[in-house]
């Protein structure tokens, strides 16, 4: 997938400084940098996904229903034991929450681009009962044992 023109949302975002909530709003709170980035990552991974699956490589072409069949079989894969997908899947709702509410306010596209409902799909990962837990990542894994055991070596 392409991703020069949703780059420059993900550019317009992060230069404007603006959150979405209207509590954020009122008290001029911005996404962060590091929102923003992880968010575009979050969009890119999700897009690529719908590629695999659809073959679109634009996401004016997307739909929802082409989203909702990613996040089913991630969900699929949870289920199945690859757990590591919870977190991802619980910031895919947020990052395409800001790609669309930053697709037609930047001006990059003509309409805003509205590639799944952000409730729809937090009830699914809900419903699914998909939740992130430190003791399924695979990042840096430490348990109260482990770190026992290091400091009776030292």
């Amino acid at each position: 997938m392409n991703f020069k023109k949703s780059d420059k949302v993900w550019e317009w975002l992060d230069k404007q400084k603006i959150g979405f909530l209207q509590k954020k709003i009122e008290n001029e709170s911005a996404l962060s940098d590091a929102s923003v980035q992880k968010y575009k990552e979050t969009f890119e991974r999700v897009m690529s996904l719908v590629e695999e699956k659809t073959g679109k490589t634009d996401p004016m072409k997307v739909r929802p229903n082409d989203v909702y069949a990613v996040v089913k079989d991630l969900i699929d894969e949870y289920k199945g034991g690859k757990t590591q997908n919870a977190s991802f899947l619980r910031g895919i709702d947020d990052a395409l929450h800001a790609f669309k509410e930053g697709s037609k306010a930047s001006g990059t596209f003509s309409r805003e681009i509205r590639l799944g409902d952000k409730r729809m799909i937090s009830g699914m990962l809900n419903e699914e009962k998909v939740y992130r837990h430190a003791k399924d990542t695979t990042v840096q894994v430490g348990t109260r044992e482990d770190t026992d055991k290091v400091i009776a070596e030292i």
